[in-house]
């Protein structure tokens, strides 16, 4: 932080906005726009690393008709404990939970307790989230994504479903037909792995044609990507 000299006192005058302020919260406490303050005070600064060494801790934004608006400061939890923020009023603005960044900026200046807006930045510690992306012939494998070819044994008629979506249909049983989705229903990306490991033929049929054809026989050991155009 960088602070000059009134060269006529000697007392420490700040700079209109300070970069970085590190605030050890072991109390509530109030701010200090940085012009209005001496020497001692807790400042505002854009970036302020907060430390909390318990919970229930508030932080006082100070007088916002002595500020321009715009004027930001990111809190930054550093601690496993949560504090809050106030506006010059005492009203609860920003709850900064543990391990968490916040962004908070004034809207309006018309009033000591302002209109103040805040959004979140981001968290100091953070967990790949691939395990939620995953869809039909896709597994997560620790933070990334990767192609599955999952089995789905049958070994009797069936109506196949857009979640068999690139999975491997394995016909077990005797003579017996598996019916291909619809087009419409499934689109013209969809596509499954057919195998007859039975006993007997296997028919493939549905609504439209497979291969110029109402159906598709499937002998013994025949296998086959089944693709559809849309």
């Amino acid at each position: 932080m960088t602070t000059y000299t009134d060269v006529f006192t000697a007392s420490t005058i700040y700079p209109s906005e300070l970069s970085y302020s590190a605030l050890a919260l072991s109390a509530n406490t109030a701010l200090y726009w940085p012009l209005d303050s001496s020497a001692g005070n807790p400042l505002v600064a854009k970036i302020m690393d907060v430390t909390p060494s318990a919970a229930g801790y508030a932080i006082t934004m100070p007088d916002a008709m002595r500020a321009s608006t715009g004027e930001t400061v990111l809190f930054n939890n550093l601690s496993s404990y949560a504090f809050t923020v106030k506006d010059n009023a005492g009203t609860v603005i920003l709850t900064v939970a543990a391990a968490t960044q916040w962004q908070l900026y004034l809207a309006s200046n018309a009033a000591a307790a302002g209109t103040w807006r805040s959004y979140q930045m981001g968290a100091t510690t953070s967990s790949a989230t691939a395990a939620s992306l995953v869809g039909y012939g896709i597994k997560a494998v620790t933070t990334t994504l990767n192609q599955k070819l999952g089995v789905s044994t049958k070994n009797s008629n069936y109506t196949i479903v857009d979640a068999d979506r690139s999975a491997l249909l394995n016909w077990t049983g005797a003579s017996g037909t598996l019916t291909l989705p619809s087009a419409a229903a499934v689109g013209g990306d969809w596509f499954c792995h057919i195998r007859n490991s039975g006993t007997a033929s296997l028919t493939v049929s549905g609504a439209e044609t497979i291969d110029d054809s109402i159906s598709k026989i499937f002998n013994i050991g025949d296998a086959a990507i089944v693709c559809c155009d849309g």
